[in-house]
């Protein structure tokens, strides 16, 4: 019975794993495509009257709610469930926004600093938050939160 429990353990390790890589490549991707949008946004005839931000911010919700149904329904652990997805929501920014901010340079040279870089006011982005709190130096100490809450996770476990 013990080897079929850890053979177990080991297949719930995996699927977390995999969460982590598809929820890190979905954040890049995310990064990359806002990127893009307001960008070519800046080109419209008619300016943009909406704030987007809250509807992509909306969108990442849904796709955060499918990530953590599917680790609740393989682990059916609240502390598991609680470590992982702190730990993708600290680690999300880094990896959103650095791509973000790299993808403007290479579009048009707005960030030199690329991944690195941040939104220094709140007139290049209607986000008030990523001015506020969102540097570079503290998306990678959230970067390093969530990583340390990952890992808690498969210790625990």
């Amino acid at each position: 019975m013990i080897p079929v429990i850890k053979h177990f353990g080991v297949i719930n390790m995996v699927i977390n794993s995999c969460l982590i890589v598809i929820w890190i490549l979905y954040m890049l991707l995310e990064g990359c495509r806002e990127s893009v949008f307001f960008h070519f946004s800046t080109f419209t005839t008619k300016p943009l009257k909406t704030n987007y931000h809250s509807l992509f911010l909306f969108q990442r919700t849904l796709a955060f709610s499918a990530f953590i149904l599917c680790i609740w329904l393989h682990t059916q652990s609240w502390l598991l469930l609680l470590l992982l997805g702190l730990g993708l929501i600290f680690i999300s920014p880094f990896f959103h926004n650095g791509m973000y901010f790299y993808m403007r340079n290479v579009i048009d040279e707005i960030y030199p600093k690329g991944f690195m870089d941040q939104t220094k006011d709140t007139t290049s982005s209607s986000t008030a938050w990523s001015s506020k709190y969102e540097t570079a130096i503290a998306r990678i100490i959230y970067l390093g939160i969530g990583l340390i809450l990952l890992f808690l996770s498969f210790v625990v476990y």
